[in-house]
């Protein structure tokens, strides 16, 4: 039982068909006349094709590379797109936001442009108070003199250029040069080299301020370059548009009113009074 069970195992094991039991057959040299390639032996890839296939890999390899650079210059663009940018002001400590339509106060706007820890020793203060109403392309002036820590008129000891500047009320503030037609937004005097008064005379506006943001601007008159003298701003600065005159002008009198009686006059009558209205 034993020996049966011995030769059932040692049976030929490349001919099921094969009788013999102690493995003396020659069925296995017979297998490989009839099959010379064993079905476990790999073909040997042909060189061209080994060239193609490296080249293959290497581009395959450099698109990888290629596209992790590229979803990280993305992620770092949605990062900046999705956070608010901020500019910081070291020597201030200042974060100033992307524009807002919230207005900035006057001690923001002078510590953006003209630096807080600057220690001034003079400062401008008003003569004549500017008009309440500025209208567009309609001259007004506007003069200012140079004082001490005591408010006390001085004369500087090197005339000094001012220059007198448009800044939005927007977060950040924005330098306004010219109108929406591209014309400068700024004509007449706008600068002046003076020692002591700072006089500037017919300022035209071109642009009303209704077309802003804000609704209204700083108005800075600064020393160029930065000096000394601390800045004058006036706030909330307001520019109207100018009134447009028809080519028949009606005037009525009160005592015609009741007779309706209507008197017409020539536009020349309006327009030599029109800047004393």
């Amino acid at each position: 039982m034993v020996a049966k069970s011995i030769r059932a195992i040692i049976m030929c094991i490349h001919n099921p068909l094969c009788n013999v039991a102690d493995g003396t057959c020659r069925c296995h040299f017979e297998n490989i006349k009839d099959n010379p390639q064993s079905p476990h032996d790999f073909e040997c890839i042909p060189e061209s094709e080994s060239v193609f296939l490296i080249g293959m890999m290497r581009l395959i390899s450099q698109q990888n590379q290629m596209i992790s650079s590229i979803i990280k210059t993305a992620k770092e663009i949605l990062i900046k797109i999705s956070e608010p940018h901020e500019r910081e002001d070291k020597s201030e400590g200042i974060y100033m936001k992307t524009t807002t339509e919230r207005p900035i106060s006057e001690k923001m706007l002078e510590e953006y442009l003209f630096h807080s820890e600057t220690s001034f020793t003079y400062f401008l203060e008003l003569i004549n108070e500017p008009p309440s109403l500025v209208y567009n392309q309609r001259a007004f002036s506007l003069s200012l003199t140079v004082v001490d820590s005591f408010k006390k008129p001085v004369i500087l000891e090197k005339p000094q250029i001012f220059k007198l500047s448009l800044y939005t009320a927007e977060n950040p503030p924005k330098l306004l040069k010219t109108c929406i037609s591209g014309d400068k937004i700024v004509s007449g005097t706008t600068k002046i080299q003076t020692s002591s008064q700072v006089v500037f005379e017919k300022i035209l506006i071109n642009e009303v301020t209704s077309h802003l943001i804000t609704g209204a601007v700083f108005l800075v008159i600064s020393a160029e370059p930065e000096s000394a003298i601390k800045p004058y701003i006036i706030k909330n600065f307001i520019v109207k548009a100018r009134k447009r005159v028809e080519d028949k002008c009606i005037k009525m009198h009160k005592g015609d009113l009741q007779d309706n009686n209507i008197e017409k006059l020539p536009c020349d009558f309006l327009n030599n009074t029109e800047d004393e209205l």
